[in-house]
């Protein structure tokens, strides 16, 4: 899991984590080196905090920021759509909205 990578990359203390998860700072240090499961609820909660997604944090992709790829795929979405996407959830694009033309 790259949970640990991910608080440092971000300048969070275990702590910090901690109390956004609503656990102890010694339950956490458990998740972070492997001593106890991360709970779905805390994999969730941290995917959200991290802005990345669940696989990026168990280690399914090296894709660490969350992307709309359909958006590559399909070239038929209007440009319209992609702005607006955009402006109401920036955080899922890696890319600029111009970079889709």
């Amino acid at each position: 899991m790259r949970i640990k990578d991910l608080r440092e990359d971000s300048d969070l203390t275990q702590e910090e984590v901690a109390r956004y998860l609503h656990v102890r700072q010694n339950t956490y240090s458990q998740y972070e080196n492997g001593q106890r499961q991360l709970p779905l609820a805390c994999l969730i909660a941290l995917a959200k905090l991290y802005r990345t997604s669940t696989d990026y944090i168990l280690g399914l992709t090296d894709k660490k920021n969350r992307t709309l790829d359909f958006l590559f795929l399909h070239r038929s979405v209007p440009k319209g759509a992609v702005a607006q996407i955009s402006a109401t959830a920036p955080f899922l694009f890696s890319v600029t909205p111009a970079a889709l033309r």
